[in-house]
């Protein structure tokens, strides 16, 4: 386990299981790195095509971090660049060994390791049970939906529910927390939204449902799991915060 969890560690994370691959191909590497399935044909490639641009956001955030605290660029930049060469889109056919597992080097393992300890320790790693509570939800969410009387415009917004929580579980080993958060936020939007019309439209309230008190339960769980797992303030711990006053108003008067 890392010393601290940030930007850094995660990317050390991803790379060194990309680097240990024995895969033919560069996208066979990054998807075993990523947890792409592989038996998805061409669009397995497409899935780690969008997973390096999360990957990329955490090398973004690396040099920021680096920069911000007046780090010479030497320290860190030929470690960036020689990762950002092992991510390049164009060659994710090309042959793994020798060209993109070249770059991720020990050097560069070492040099992000340096980054991972100036950078902040942002987060606790969260459990495998952390992970089971809100897979388990999902679970039930999906049933309940399977034989759902809702109207179509809510079981399609439950459904898009499901996809954002699950794209942010995907997104957690490269992104961390915010992955949670970011999915939190835009589930509390659209419930928002929903309030507003059925404000003013007079829609029956759907509330009491087992499957929108089973959603609500979940995204009150990706909270809180987000501000235990948060060490640093700002904008983590408004998780939770945010999402019990968009609750007051999905509760108050219709």
């Amino acid at each position: 386990m890392p010393k601290h969890v940030n930007s850094a560690s995660r990317l050390i994370s991803v790379i060194s299981t990309a680097a240990r691959s024995n895969a033919q191909h560069a996208y066979q590497a990054w998807a075993e790195a990523l947890g792409v399935p592989q038996d998805q044909n061409h669009f397995t490639a497409l899935g780690v095509f969008e997973r390096l641009l999360w990957v990329q956001s955490e090398i973004d955030a690396v040099r920021a971090g680096m920069k911000i605290r007046n780090y010479s660029e030497s320290l860190y930049e030929p470690a960036i660049s020689r990762v950002q060469k092992a991510l390049q889109p164009l060659q994710l056919g090309v042959a793994w060994q020798g060209n993109g597992a070249s770059q991720i080097t020990g050097e560069v393992l070492n040099a992000l390791g340096f980054c991972a300890e100036i950078l902040p320790d942002e987060e606790a790693e969260l459990s495998q049970d952390d992970l089971a509570s809100i897979r388990a939800l999902i679970t039930e969410i999906e049933a309940l939906l399977e034989t759902s009387t809702l109207p179509q415009v809510l079981r399609i917004l439950l459904g898009h529910h499901l996809d954002l929580i699950h794209t942010a579980l995907a997104r957690y080993p490269v992104n961390g927390i915010s992955a949670l958060r970011d999915a939190a936020w835009t589930a509390t939007g659209e419930m928002l939204y929903l309030k507003k019309h059925k404000l003013a439209d007079g829609e029956e309230d759907f509330s009491a449902r087992p499957e929108v008190q089973k959603l609500e339960s979940m995204w009150d769980t990706v909270n809180t799991t987000v501000d235990g797992a948060a060490k640093v303030a700002s904008v983590y711990e408004l998780g939770s915060t945010l999402y019990k006053a968009a609750q007051a108003l999905l509760n108050g008067p219709s």
